[in-house]
């Protein structure tokens, strides 16, 4: 279940709410690797989108954002992004390469995004600057034209 709503515009500023809850009776797999990559991702930021993440992958969460966009012209934004990601139980690695579940509410992740967005008359240009807390690269630069458009997976 996912909510994504933008607010009452405030001049050149808008406001807007993200939440996503996943709830899945998804079995353990035989090892980590198999079930963290059947596993269900949390990926609100386009760059997410194209990274694997484990730390943001459960089979139960609640993750909760706010999204600010800043109007400097009709053709130019800048967006700053803030998530809480929640797993239910984590998806936790054993030293034999199996998998088990962590403790119920016992760890949660962070993600943040700041980009400044440019309409060209050929696609959009962005610069992002994005944050992940429980990643092995915490900060990460991105930039992109034209849009990142993904087919449906199998597994959906």
């Amino acid at each position: 279940m996912v909510w994504d709503d933008y607010f009452e515009r405030l001049g050149p500023v808008k406001f807007g709410f993200y939440s996503e809850l996943q709830m899945s009776n998804q079995p353990l797999l035989n090892n980590y690797t198999s079930t963290i990559l059947l596993s269900p991702a949390f990926q609100p930021i386009p760059e997410s989108k194209v990274l694997f993440l484990p730390k943001y992958r459960s089979h139960n969460y609640l993750a909760v954002g706010l999204k600010t966009i800043f109007n400097f012209t009709n053709k130019t934004d800048f967006r700053l992004e803030g998530y809480l990601f929640q797993p239910y139980r984590e998806l936790r690695q054993l030293p034999d390469q199996s998998v088990e579940y962590g403790k119920p509410f016992s760890n949660r992740s962070f993600m943040g995004s700041g980009s400044l967005v440019w309409q060209s008359p050929l696609g959009p240009l962005s610069f992002s600057l994005n944050y992940y807390d429980r990643a092995n690269d915490k900060l990460t630069l991105f930039l992109n034209f034209g849009y990142i458009i993904f087919n449906r997976s199998s597994l959906d």
